[in-house]
């Protein structure tokens, strides 16, 4: 299975469209057309996604056409026996991010000249001009902030950490100088309870 914390602040801002294995199935058959409807359901939340890994519109602008073009020879090798194919096409975005972020030795210049550890949610659309189509995106964009102000900054700094520096539990521990066991639990703590925020916000909506 795709492990749960990479997938876990795209699952709560971005919901699968339906038709993903229908796409992936047309992609691995070399149909264009499925990678343009492929795209055109994912290219904002995935241009989000990685500006939140690489700070830099170059950058990520260079890694979108990474990942399509891997999608586009990839797909007939996503196995539906290890998650469903918007954890697949999620996880691509991710590493593809985390790839070039380490290629470029991106992370030791973030180390030393920033602290990110509360943009962990830069990806997260701004107030700005939206289509109908992205409604629904930052509606719940903005929930997850809501939720996100509402945890402790430790636990903001150890998810980011997870997410959006691909560090290990581990490589947290040594990071932060903090026993693992306290860093599993400030992980675990901080999922939990965003969880449960946004369960609350969304059960107020549907009895509104």
């Amino acid at each position: 299975m795709f492990p749960t914390i990479f997938l876990f602040f795209p699952a709560l801002a971005f919901r699968p469209i339906g038709r993903e294995v229908e796409w992936l199935a047309g992609i691995s058959k070399e149909d264009s057309g499925s990678l343009e409807q492929l795209y055109d359901a994912y290219h904002r939340y995935a241009y989000r996604l990685l500006f939140a890994i690489l700070k830099q519109q170059e950058e990520v602008e260079d890694v979108m056409q990474d990942v399509f073009a891997h999608i586009w020879k990839n797909a007939s090798k996503y196995d539906a026996s290890k998650g469903s194919a918007y954890a697949w096409i999620l996880t691509v975005i991710r590493n593809k991010g985390l790839d070039r972020l380490r290629s470029k030795a991106m992370r030791n210049q973030s180390i030393t000249s920033h602290d990110h550890s509360d943009r962990g949610y830069d990806w997260l659309p701004a107030t700005e001009p939206i289509a109908d189509d992205e409604l629904e995106l930052n509606d719940r964009a903005r929930r997850v902030h809501q939720a996100l102000s509402n945890i402790s900054r430790i636990q903001r700094q150890t998810l980011h950490l997870a997410y959006f520096e691909g560090l290990s539990q581990s490589e947290i521990s040594e990071r932060l100088n903090m026993p693992l066991g306290t860093v599993k639990t400030h992980i675990r703590t901080g999922m939990l309870a965003m969880r449960d925020a946004l369960a609350s916000t969304e059960g107020k909506d549907v009895r509104q």
